[in-house]
């Protein structure tokens, strides 16, 4: 059984992850609506990229299963991300 992991500081985001992806609203699986009540939007992509690197990456990643291609982790993103700080950004 896998246990928690830390994903290295200086883990690859793509912009194009949030702002193709997080940030854009999708008919199934939207993430977008989430993230912009706590103050994430296109017009500020990164301010969602300085948060996770700075409050997300430093959490343990935990096992989330496994596929074919491998082993997938997850980390609590949403409980730690400062609501007010991204609120203020707006």
């Amino acid at each position: 059984m896998l246990g928690c992991m830390k994903l290295p500081a200086d883990s690859v985001i793509p912009i194009e992850k949030l702002t193709h992806y997080l940030l854009v609203p999708l008919a199934r699986a939207d993430k977008s609506r989430f993230l912009e009540m706590a103050g994430y939007n296109a017009d500020n992509p990164g301010c969602l990229l300085e948060d996770l690197r700075s409050q997300i990456l430093p959490q343990d990643a935990e096992p989330a299963g496994s596929t074919g291609f491998g082993n997938f982790f997850h980390k609590a993103i949403f409980r730690s991300i400062s609501l007010s700080k991204a609120a203020s950004r707006r």
